[in-house]
């Protein structure tokens, strides 16, 4: 690779050399497809060496969508945001970057719907019970 790399070449290296060969199919291509869809498409053509923690919160705040209703969900926000650390901390650990521009994002919470109790006289349905009993039944 040249001294001067653009994201999208490096985020391809990273994703052939160091994912493909780590971790399972079902993983390098949610990756692949995070860098395709999100990652190349709006920081891409930027140099590795350019790439600033200020640019970076924007991209996060695109992808959450502030300002424009097309919003990912917090948690897929974050494993763009993991996918691409570790590709910029590659990056630090080959030399082209001197510092991993990701590790001062401010990331948007996941939020979880919290478990939900049955209430009495939900369980006291005729569906619930019925449900109960066909799950417990030895198959």
């Amino acid at each position: 690779m040249s001294q001067s790399v653009k994201l999208a070449d490096f985020l391809d290296f990273w994703l052939e050399t160091a994912v493909k060969r780590t971790v399972r199919y079902n993983t390098y291509a949610a990756y692949k497809g995070y860098a395709d869809n999100h990652v190349k498409r709006l920081l891409g053509a930027k140099e590795l060496f350019e790439l600033k923690t200020e640019e970076l919160q924007r991209f996060v705040y695109e992808l959450a969508g502030e300002g424009s209703g097309r919003a990912l969900s917090a948690k897929t926000v974050r494993l763009i945001v993991s996918m691409l650390s570790g590709c910029l901390q590659s990056a630090v650990s080959y030399g082209r970057i001197s510092v991993n521009p990701c590790l001062r994002l401010r990331l948007p919470k996941v939020t979880d719907g919290g478990v939900k109790a049955f209430t009495r006289a939900l369980a006291n349905t005729p569906c619930i019970p019925a449900l109960c009993k066909r799950q417990a039944s030895p198959r």
